[in-house]
């Protein structure tokens, strides 16, 4: 898979890979991303003012955070050791998936059309496995 060019330039001018990547939001009602590691979890963790929300320390997590009608949903990968391409992208899936559930209901959604969907859970997916890729890299 091509990495998204403008989307790997944004994050080494902005974060140096130490920052959320946030995903286009596009017609969503919610801000959603993939956080690389613990250093930036914290970071934003301390922005939010939730200095207390622990780093997920799980194969893969997607947390959903609320205020004042806005919303965002982050999407961390463990360690991923000695876990294959496939495995890592599986992961990657699952939590985009959880993102999508989040995305359904903030719209009130509770059957969606099936083209609807597939293509909801692909974009975010896209972002996820491109983010993930930019900032941690697939093993070789």
């Amino acid at each position: 898979m091509k990495s998204n060019k403008k989307l790997r330039k944004h994050v080494k001018k902005s974060t140096g890979h130490t920052g959320i990547v946030w995903g286009e939001r596009g017609w969503q009602p919610l801000f959603y991303g993939f956080c690389p590691n613990k250093k930036s979890w914290d970071k934003h963790m301390k922005f939010l003012g939730l200095e207390n929300e622990p780093y997920p320390e799980t194969n893969g997590h997607m947390i959903e955070l609320s205020e004042d009608k806005k919303t965002v949903c982050i999407a961390t990968v463990g360690d991923v050791g000695s876990r294959s391409r496939a495995e890592i992208i599986g992961v990657i899936v699952h939590e985009a998936v959880h993102v999508w559930q989040s995305v359904q209901e903030h719209i009130g959604e509770t059957s969606p059309g099936r083209e609807m969907e597939a293509c909801a859970i692909q974009a975010i997916t896209q972002h996820l496995i491109e983010a993930f890729e930019v900032t941690r890299g697939f093993p070789k």
